[in-house]
């Protein structure tokens, strides 16, 4: 089903797609680029994946709701209990533009989405929701990550310009294989007048290499506290770091770190940092 939707009402004023109870997926293995571009400059959008829509046998989401409703006013996509993604391994720019210029954004992932064999998540979520005044993006409570080695740019830009951003990565959300987390959150939330990111209590980067830009501008215009916890890894095989908190807004941040060493590691990065407010836990 590669492409099947593709642009399928890229610039009408209503999109709307309901593939009912008989659209049984079951077979399908490859989804790549499947709601591509969809309804991308609509001012209302509505996407119904139906009852059948069975996501079991697929290893290939590649590109698959990029750009999807990009120009909605209102884009909310709930993948519900049916999106089954055990067996995929390639979710690659999966969701990268998704409702862009909504300006309210809702992305649930559902209690299905296992992403236990997906080794790249590169790009997953990038300009998700960019220009949305409110952002809401629930992972939900599978989303794996154990054996994920690359999350470069995952949520670059996400809810840029919202006024209210929230994103809580889960209790599922392990990143002890992870070596490339360079641009992860770059530009996440950079707008918003308040500003939530729960890196949640598995975010380990004793694998990780590279941090280039890994926070840069992220949440910069929060005028309330927030916290990062970095506590359950090291900083030990960085050997890419530039500019990793630059433009941060370090006056309202706790940041938790595992030790003296990851503490100075974090201390060196940005001269707004100190150590009231970078706290061994």
């Amino acid at each position: 089903m590669s492409y099947m939707f593709s642009n399928t009402g890229r610039n009408a004023n209503n999109y709307i797609l309901n593939l009912g109870n008989e659209f049984n997926t079951s077979n399908v293995t490859n989804m790549s680029s499947m709601f591509y571009n969809a309804g991308s400059n609509a001012t209302s959008f509505n996407l119904d994946l139906g009852n059948q829509f069975d996501t079991n046998n697929v290893t290939n989401m590649y590109y698959m709701f990029s750009n999807t409703g990009r120009n909605a006013t209102n884009f909310s996509l709930n993948l519900d209990n049916q999106f089954n993604t055990s067996k995929v391994t390639d979710v690659y720019q999966m969701f990268s533009n998704t409702g862009r210029n909504a300006t309210n954004f809702s992305l649930d992932l559902g209690n299905q989405f296992n992403t236990s064999n997906v080794t790249s998540m590169y790009g997953m979520f990038t300009s998700t929701g960019y220009n949305a005044t409110n952002f809401s993006l629930n992972l939900g409570n599978e989303f794996n990550t154990i054996n994920v080695t690359n999350m470069s740019f995952m949520f670059s830009y996400a809810g840029c310009n919202a006024t209210n951003f929230s994103l809580n990565l889960g209790s599922e959300f392990n990143t002890s294989n992870v070596t490339s987390m360079a641009d992860m959150f770059s530009y996440a939330g950079c707008n918003a007048t308040y500003f939530s990111l729960d890196l949640g209590n598995h975010f380990n980067t004793s694998k990780v290499t590279n941090m280039f830009n890994m926070f840069y501008y992220t949440g910069n215009k929060t005028q309330t506290s927030f916290t990062l916890d970095l506590a359950a890894g090291n900083f030990n095989a960085v050997t890419n770091n530039t500019n990793m908190f630059y433009g941060f807004l370090t006056s309202y941040a706790t940041i938790y770190v595992k030790d003296g060493t990851a503490q100075n590691f974090i201390l060196a990065q940005n001269s707004g940092f100190s150590a009231s407010n970078v706290l061994i836990k």
